[in-house]
């Protein structure tokens, strides 16, 4: 009714919950980034990041990647999902609580 399903391209059934599209990094993130990484502020800043639930209410599972990667290698991020066929992209990822802005980096 709302559009919260896709239909599956191949069987044309009901599918997963449709993903958010890439946005610019959480300001949380990118502040644990230059901080703690201590990662160029310049070329984080220019990072996206997708998303999509993870389990509990307030935990999203997040990957973050270089849109101009994959671009030059012609590739589309369309959601979370997109990276994985293409693992190399992923810069960082982990899962972040949006009530407390903390975030748990996993390593690659």
């Amino acid at each position: 009714m709302f559009g919260f399903r896709k239909k599956d391209k191949a069987t044309g059934e009901a599918g997963a919950l449709d993903l958010p599209k890439p946005k610019d990094i959480p300001q949380s993130l990118g502040q644990h980034l230059v901080v703690n990484q201590r990662q160029n502020p310049e070329w984080v800043w220019r990072l996206k990041s997708v998303t999509r639930s993870a389990k509990g209410a307030s935990l999203v599972e997040f990957r973050i990647f270089d849109p101009e990667s994959a671009l030059s290698r012609k590739l589309r991020v369309d959601d979370y999902n997109s990276l994985d066929s293409h693992p190399d992209l992923i810069l960082f990822q982990g899962v972040l609580d949006k009530r407390t802005h903390q975030a748990q980096f996993q390593d690659l």
